[in-house]
């Protein structure tokens, strides 16, 4: 087997590169591609994919993702009557 990053020879089902210490669990990555792939905050301006679990404005074109805007909106109006 060879590693991932660095290409070098490691045992088969190594976690980790004695190279270059990289991880190699595939099943971690495949979750993580998977995840990228089902976002549903990717702009529809732009097709940028945002890091942020509920983003208001695109990084990139900066469109505003209105429904995530209304529910702080009224996310923050409820915390403000609580604390009052």
């Amino acid at each position: 087997m060879k590693c991932k990053y660095c290409l070098e020879e490691i045992k088969d089902g190594a976690l980790k590169c004695k190279h270059c210490g990289s991880m190699q669990n595939q099943e971690i990555d495949e979750d993580l591609e998977k995840k990228e792939s089902d976002s549903n905050y990717k702009c529809k301006s732009c097709g940028h994919v945002s890091d942020w679990p509920y983003p208001i404005i695109c990084g990139k074109c900066k469109t505003i993702f209105w429904l995530n805007f209304i529910i702080m909106f009224f996310v923050l109006m409820l915390i403000t009557r609580v604390f009052r």
